[in-house]
């Protein structure tokens, strides 16, 4: 055993590297995947129009509210006003019917929503009050919004999307 050299240890496979190598390619790829569809999801900007299938799957019904609402001659006028000490800005609607006499009896609701951060809606029920529907709604932004009423009185219903530029 003296006169035995001793063996050197042979440098590590090269085996191992190109495994090593595609699994961290793949890891990178998952990663970059995750993160990018964070930020796609995490956008408030972002906003898919709810039940949109069904909503087209039903434009014949939409077409016959229209057609229902011209036929019952009502009238609805928004306005978005913010009081002296009021901070969320008071919504007034006034509803008349087909004689221009105010509805005072009908359910009023409402979805607001600002157009550049769509998938934040708002939503109230109006309460009357002095001749008008009144709702205080937490508007902090100003520019375009869109106003979705849908009015309810003795089983007949209107609906009306307003789309009007709010300043504050």
């Amino acid at each position: 055993m003296q006169g035995e050299e001793p063996q050197t240890q042979s440098p590590p496979s090269r085996g191992l590297f190109w495994p090593i190598f595609l699994a961290g390619l793949l890891f990178a790829s998952v990663g970059g995947n995750v993160v990018m569809m964070l930020i796609a999801t995490g956008d408030p900007a972002f906003s898919v129009e709810e039940n949109y299938y069904q909503k087209g799957l039903r434009w014949g019904e939409t077409r016959a509210q229209e057609t229902k609402n011209s036929e019952l001659g009502w009238r609805l006028a928004l306005q978005i006003r913010r009081l002296a000490g009021s901070v969320p800005p008071l919504v007034r609607v006034a509803l008349t019917d087909r004689e221009k006499k105010p509805i005072d009896d009908a359910k009023v609701h409402l979805v607001a929503f600002h157009n550049a951060r769509a998938a934040k809606k708002l939503e109230a029920q109006l309460r009357f009050n002095s001749g008008e529907y009144l709702a205080k709604l937490p508007i902090a932004r100003a520019g375009l919004w869109e106003f979705r009423f849908v009015v309810e009185r003795e089983g007949q219903r209107f609906t009306k999307t307003i789309r009007r530029k709010v300043s504050l």
